[in-house]
């Protein structure tokens, strides 16, 4: 199967007129399921749980930057794209998120030194299977995007957030304090993960060498490098507060901040998706 992108402008337009109206209305929707899935679990949990997450989530970010390489942006962005190059792409960032995950475990007592937080041992050891989680659906989704199903991935996400968000409280009802935010993260991207694989019948081949990829990857490289200066621009200041003023002053200015950004979200998030 060749994952070709639509060819006609005038397919394009259809599926934009189609998919649109689905993405705003699925991201309003997830803007206000998220609201609702953080008053009961800052109500179950407090504000502490969520600064030692956010602690450790500085560090995820950084590395999905660097575990994805921009290879999901290639596979949407390449006017031409064979099944070799896609499996090359695959194998890669499967790859990247193994190394990806023995390096969050290997941080793991540089950022209980750093914010002085012993707790953060065992829970950067236990998001490192974040990594592998996370590049496991990529590249589907990636061709979701690129056949335009953007309605689809919009659902997609959507669905995911939700029974995460289901996830997280029952562990937090039960009593499992921050675990339960480990929980909600597992449970969002393996859902996310599982559903991009039902919804696009591409399978990886075991293709590495002479795929034609190095273009690809030198795409991905560019993107890579103006991701991680965004990073630095954007999360500069939690890691401050983290370090200077600890676990719960971090969870309240995380989150506040998040909140400020919702309506934000609302706008960018579709129109990025469309843009690209």
């Amino acid at each position: 199967m060749q994952p070709s992108p639509v060819s006609s402008p005038q397919s394009i337009t259809r599926s934009l007129r189609r998919g649109t109206p689905v993405v705003i209305a699925a991201q309003i929707a997830a803007q206000v399921v998220s609201l609702g899935v953080l008053a009961v679990l800052y109500r179950l949990l407090g504000v502490e749980p969520y600064g030692l997450l956010g602690m450790v989530v500085l560090l995820l970010l950084l590395l999905r930057i660097l575990m994805t390489a921009g290879l999901d942006v290639a596979t949407v962005q390449q006017a031409e794209l064979n099944d070799l190059q896609l499996s090359a792409l695959f194998w890669m960032t499967q790859g990247l998120g193994a190394v990806m995950a023995a390096v969050t475990a290997a941080c793991a007592p540089l950022l209980a030194w750093l914010y002085n937080v012993p707790e953060l041992r065992g829970l950067t050891v236990a998001l490192a299977g974040i990594a592998p989680a996370t590049v496991l659906g990529t590249q589907h989704l990636a061709l979701l995007q690129r056949r335009l199903r953007l309605g689809t991935v919009a659902v997609l996400r959507l669905v995911a957030l939700a029974l995460s968000g289901l996830a997280g409280m029952a562990a937090a009802v039960a009593g499992w304090g921050v675990w339960a935010l480990v929980v909600q993260q597992y449970a969002e991207l393996l859902v996310l993960a599982a559903g991009a694989w039902v919804l696009e019948p591409w399978r990886p081949g075991l293709a590495l060498r002479g795929t034609g990829a190095r273009p690809l990857v030198r795409f991905g490289g560019h993107y890579t490098l103006a991701s991680l200066m965004f990073y630095v621009t954007q999360n500069a200041d939690k890691v401050l507060v983290g370090c200077f003023l600890g676990p719960a002053a971090l969870g309240l200015y995380s989150q506040a901040f998040g909140l400020m950004m919702k309506p934000v979200g609302v706008v960018m998030t579709p129109l990025t998706g469309v843009m690209l």
